[in-house]
């Protein structure tokens, strides 16, 4: 993928033309101004690409470098004609999208992995625990044992340095504010 531009919408355009913008754009291609981020979507796009997408999904990418004051992940998208119906065109096409910190009460447990380098299912714990839900009933929802839940969520302490749920939300709750 040479992430060549196809299209910018107003977003896209206000964001490229900030002070210190999280992204650039040379030679008509967009590339990130933190080297780890440009690194990272460059392996991302091209693992897309080479996997054709079929199965992959979005992949969410956290924001290094001065991009996370303002941004929580970048997610990637892939676009192949034949499955949209060359909606985007004729050529693969990849969408960037960048998740701001102010985002929603409810958060998608693939930005909260990015943001917190947590497994999979750490992250959906997590983003349950933030929607308020309690042990029991994230095991209930999620379909496993109590326990189960209870190992992810310690899990989640290790990694982020809090010791109870309320430090959880209030962790959570200061990356989307």
């Amino acid at each position: 993928m040479d992430r060549a531009i196809a299209a910018r919408n107003r977003a896209a355009v206000a964001t490229l033309a900030e002070k210190r913008p999280t992204f650039r754009v040379a030679d008509d291609r967009l590339h990130a101004t933190d080297p780890d981020m440009e690194k990272a979507l460059t392996i991302e796009a091209i693992n897309l690409h080479q996997h054709q997408a079929a199965t992959a999904g979005d992949k969410y990418i956290p924001i290094s470098g001065a991009g996370r004051e303002r941004w929580l992940a970048v997610s990637l998208s892939y676009f192949k004609p034949e499955s949209t119906m060359q909606v985007f065109g004729a050529l693969d096409r990849l969408l960037l999208t960048l998740h701001p910190r102010n985002a929603n009460a409810v958060i998608d447990p693939a930005i909260l992995q990015a943001a917190l380098s947590l497994t999979r299912s750490e992250a959906k714990v997590g983003a349950l625990i933030y929607a308020g839900k309690s042990i029991p009933d994230a095991a209930a929802e999620l379909g496993v044992a109590e326990t189960t839940v209870k190992t992810h969520f310690l899990s989640i302490c290790n990694k982020t340095g809090v010791s109870k749920q309320t430090g959880l939300v209030r962790l959570i709750a200061d990356l989307v504010a």
